[in-house]
């Protein structure tokens, strides 16, 4: 079955489906809806399953385009009622207690949902989430037509500014997260919306405590809350022999767990700046441990060399299913972890000249 190609979830990189959240108590819902457009008797899917559209349950519009739907849970999460026709045609909601209200068109992009501060508020983001989406399409087109011998700085003017539109976008999906922390929407963004920017992430990361206790609760939460600190284990250098990462650690006053991939273009293109970074305070303390998200080892030997990194590299060959990468929550890479001597978490996802600032002000420069 087709995914379900809504403008949130194209936006949405989430480390995995949205569970449906159960708090104590059932959740009594009604929707009236209209759907323009449509004759009496077309119907519509219903599915909490937006990457699959797995039906759980079936709409038959009556007479004027009008229905109704009414549900009974123990849980809250995602909805979406959509064409099985064009799944592309859709509206989303949370199926809250109380009654909304859904208004259904032929026309992708302009259904929409209302009557609960979770899903105006999710109505509002999508709209505002629209133009956004519509720059990314003219950027990913403009790819599509890139011809041999297209110059390189032009191609990577363009994923600069594809870059930007995400970060622009995520800021906004932020700043819409800590407006309804209290309410469902919140907490959907705070556990599922990750960005380009590990920055950014972070914030959301820390939107973990501001979330009320009815939401603290959840099982969900706690999975998501990173370790405070590094457990020593241990994975393969590229000669093949195991390495602890506890015993690099404890050479260093602080030290740099870098969590990076050959495959990784922003990767490769910070490289030299920590390359920089290390030949300049690894005499006052500074130490730097490499993970790879590789899975072909010759690839990741050969950017060692030619990216003339120095430090301690390590990695189970897993690519993306690292297990180092799982248990610290590392979603996007470049991301870099700060520690101390002990292994205490001080810092995560500074890059640049954020990431020397701190550096330095931990050495004491």
């Amino acid at each position: 079955m087709k995914h379900l190609k809504t403008t949130l979830a194209m936006t949405m990189m989430a480390t995995a489906m949205m569970a449906c959240q159960q708090d104590k108590g059932t959740t009594n819902y009604t929707i009236n809806g209209t759907a323009q457009g449509y004759a009496q008797g077309d119907t519509l899917l219903v599915t909490n399953d937006l990457m699959t559209g797995r039906p759980t349950d079936t709409i038959v519009i009556g007479s004027n385009g009008a229905f109704t739907l009414k549900g009974s849970a123990d849980s809250v999460c995602m909805h979406a009622i959509y064409d099985p026709q064009n799944p592309q045609n859709l509206v989303q909601f949370f199926n809250e207690a109380g009654t909304l209200k859904v208004e259904m068109t032929k026309e992708p992009g302009m259904s929409n949902v209302s009557g609960s501060k979770a899903n105006d508020a999710l109505q509002d983001m999508i709209n505002k989430i629209t133009p956004y989406a519509e720059r990314m399409r003219v950027l990913r087109d403009s790819f599509v037509n890139i011809t041999q011998g297209t110059d390189e700085s032009e191609i990577w003017a363009l994923r600069e500014r594809l870059n930007q539109i995400y970060t622009e976008q995520a800021k906004m999906v932020l700043a819409t997260a800590e407006d309804n922390i209290d309410n469902e929407l919140g907490f959907y963004l705070t556990t599922q919306y990750r960005s380009n920017d590990p920055e950014i992430d972070q914030q959301f990361t820390n939107l973990l405590d501001k979330l009320p206790e009815k939401f603290q609760k959840r099982p969900l939460v706690a999975q998501m809350r990173p370790k405070t600190e590094v457990e020593d284990f241990t994975m393969p250098r590229p000669d093949g022999s195991d390495l602890s990462i506890m015993s690099e650690i404890k050479k260093n006053k602080v030290t740099l767990i870098d969590f990076w991939a050959s495959w990784c273009g922003p990767c490769r293109q910070e490289m030299p700046f920590m390359v920089g970074l290390y030949e300049k305070y690894q005499s006052k303390g500074l130490g730097i441990v490499g993970i790879s998200l590789d899975n072909n080892r010759d690839a990741w030997i050969k950017a060692i060399t030619d990216l003339g990194i120095k430090w301690a590299q390590m990695s189970d060959l897993q690519g993306r299913q690292s297990a180092a990468a799982k248990a610290y929550k590392v979603e996007s890479i470049p991301h870099i972890l700060i520690v101390d001597q002990q292994g205490k978490i001080l810092a995560r996802g500074l890059r640049g000249e954020k990431l020397e600032q701190f550096v330095s002000s931990q050495l004491g420069e």
